[in-house]
């Protein structure tokens, strides 16, 4: 994921509530970036003529007031029992689909305790393998836009990379000399620098296979939002869902001619993977409401008054 300050060049403040609508006696969260230290609110009712003025308690948490980051981009992670993937022989096979030109994006990214493997695409959208100082770059870039299987393998002494098209046909194979490490940790789709951008792509079926054998597989439910998921072959890996990718997407296996995800599950088993993608912003809490028991349901919002500029945020408050 991409780590980088939030950009406030044509906004001075920008926040949201932890819950957009809360009970009455209940506690409204409000987290707030702004360039200006001097920063005012203020509580106003919006759901009547002109700004009626609200006199709840607002209160300052111990949180400074600033300009706040932002971890963009969705992306999977593995992390494989210590004792799953044999150290002289794995492998990982793949499914996925670019969206666009990866440039200067990583596929995968793999680190262990005696080894790191990147398979990434460089400044000219080429495929290249990087295992300690070893680089060896693809000729051809990657067609986008369809769906490709990667096998990347490490046995004796040496990691091998072989992409296919949907026939089955070789496009590309790279290799590098590595010595033999058991993975501890496989990102897909985003480096472990957070100077890159994450990659835009889907993602289909995940294997992970030990001495030639399934050691765990996972398939994207067409159903649901998952945060982790457990293996639906093998054991022992768990994979995670980070910063809110798209779900139900049309997988290598979509013909056209089931338009349900639910009830053509495996025409949907793949997830989007956006570089501006993101889930919670993670910012700490810089203002408190205290609702009072006796408030009316209806619209509420904070205006936040930064640089000369006001900026309201709404919320909702129920009986």
């Amino acid at each position: 994921m991409t780590h980088q300050p939030v950009a406030h060049e044509n906004l001075p403040a920008a926040g949201y509530f932890s819950a957009w609508s809360l009970s009455a006696g209940g506690m409204a969260d409000f987290r707030l970036s702004t360039v200006d230290p001097a920063t005012t609110v203020a509580l106003l009712r919006l759901d009547r003529a002109g700004d009626a003025r609200v006199d709840w308690n607002v209160s300052r948490t111990e949180a400074a007031l600033g300009i706040q980051t932002l971890d963009l981009g969705a992306a999977l992670t593995l992390a494989p029992d210590g004792d799953l993937l044999a150290a002289e022989d794995w492998a990982l096979r793949l499914e996925f689909r670019l969206s666009i030109a990866p440039q200067d994006r990583v596929l995968v990214a793999i680190q262990g305790e005696t080894g790191e493997l990147v398979l990434g695409f460089d400044a000219d959208d080429l495929p290249y393998l990087a295992a300690g100082n070893h680089r060896a770059v693809a000729p051809v870039p990657l067609p986008v836009q369809c769906w490709l299987e990667v096998m990347l393998r490490c046995h004796a002494g040496a990691c091998r990379v072989a992409v296919t098209d949907a026939a089955g046909t070789e496009i590309a194979r790279l290799n590098a000399p590595i010595p033999a490490f058991a993975p501890q940790a496989i990102a897909i789709g985003r480096s472990a620098l957070p100077t890159l951008r994450t990659l835009n792509a889907s993602i289909g079926r995940i294997a992970l296979e030990s001495r030639g054998l399934p050691a765990a597989s996972f398939r994207i439910p067409a159903v649901g939002r998952p945060v982790t998921l457990a293996p639906s072959g093998g054991t022992g890996a768990a994979l995670r869902f980070h910063n809110a990718p798209t779900f139900a997407v049309r997988s290598a296996r979509w013909d056209g001619t089931k338009r349900d995800p639910r009830r053509a599950p495996e025409h949907y088993d793949a997830v989007a993977l956006h570089d501006d993608d993101l889930d919670d912003a993670g910012w700490p809490v810089t203002h408190r409401i205290a609702v009072p028991e006796n408030a009316e349901s209806g619209v509420y919002g904070l205006r936040v008054r930064a640089d000369g500029r006001s900026v309201t945020w709404p919320f909702f408050v129920t009986p």
